[in-house]
């Protein structure tokens, strides 16, 4: 899942890495995140419709990176250097989200509990098929895909969009993860150009998934 970024950065932005107790970042980050994500086809049927759970989304991702990831946020040069303007939940080769019961009680607890019938359909059934079917589809095998560095969410504040702080944070991945590959799912053919521009290239793409709450279909890329 990505925000839409588009522009040139004006100035090197900060990046740090978060962890353990990290409140203060996660409360910052969650006054924008939803907005950034607002427009994004799978945001309702994420939440099964009920959009007042979807802030939880967000905070599940972050907590389960936290366990078994590795999360890095970052601020524009013209922002407090504590700000959080923008955010990648990476998973190690070997890890993903989800693939360990630790990370499953935790989304649970922080998400899982708030769903509906609907949200708990998607997250279940409609998400894990496309997915699956996604990278089923892929010209890398299982085994290459899963030796990869995957990208959970890219996340930017809706007003510092375009000024280069979501590819500073992939750059900076790239840079520390040398020689090894990456790979994220999007759902909008305006982040599967934007990442095409930063080095990556659609790898497989489902069907689409239509539900109660808007339809949706899944593009795994990868870094060339």
């Amino acid at each position: 899942m990505s925000t839409r970024e588009q522009g040139v950065v004006p100035a090197t932005p900060r990046i740090r890495q978060l962890h353990g107790d990290c409140t203060s970042a996660v409360e910052e980050f969650c006054t924008w995140v939803c907005s950034a994500f607002e427009n994004d086809p799978i945001t309702l049927p994420a939440s099964g419709g009920d959009i007042s759970v979807s802030e939880y989304i967000y905070r599940s991702f972050v907590a389960t990176t936290l366990l078994e990831g590795e999360v890095f946020v970052a601020s524009h040069a013209d922002s407090h250097p504590d700000a959080i303007d923008a955010i990648a939940l990476w998973f190690p080769p070997g890890v993903d989200f989800l693939s360990s019961e630790r990370q499953q009680a935790v989304w649970e607890d922080v998400f899982g509990k708030r769903l509906n019938a609907d949200g708990r359909c998607f997250w279940e059934t409609q998400y894990e098929h496309a997915v699956h079917q996604a990278t089923t589809r892929s010209k890398l095998s299982a085994n290459e895909l899963t030796q990869m560095w995957h990208l959970q969410i890219l996340a930017v504040r809706p007003s510092m969009q375009g000024r280069g702080l979501g590819k500073a944070l992939v750059k900076d991945m790239q840079a520390k993860a040398v020689g090894q590959k990456m790979r994220l799912e999007t759902f909008t053919e305006k982040n599967v150009k934007l990442y095409e521009n930063w080095g990556f290239e659609v790898v497989g793409v489902s069907d689409s998934v239509v539900t109660e709450h808007g339809a949706f279909s899944v593009t795994c890329m990868s870094s060339i």
